[in-house]
């Protein structure tokens, strides 16, 4: 998973360095909705592994429960 981000953010993708993709205290990442929107459409291209996308989606519940998704309802 640290490859699959690491070449998203190699291709240009960096989150602007305020807010989104800031780190929180904790240090785990901050998301927004646009970069959800992002990955979910690099899954249906099949730009995604399975393996790497049940990592994203652990990340993604467990970002969204501790309140590290901007712009969350």
């Amino acid at each position: 998973m640290i490859r699959f981000f690491q070449s998203y953010l190699a291709a240009g993708n960096a989150p602007p360095s305020t807010a989104a993709g800031a780190a929180t205290p904790s240090r785990k990442p901050v998301y927004t909705r646009g970069q959800i929107v992002q990955m979910a459409a690099m899954r249906r291209r099949g730009q995604i592994p399975d393996p790497e996308w049940l990592r994203w989606e652990h990340e993604l519940v467990a970002a969204g429960r501790e309140g590290r998704i901007l712009g969350a309802q």
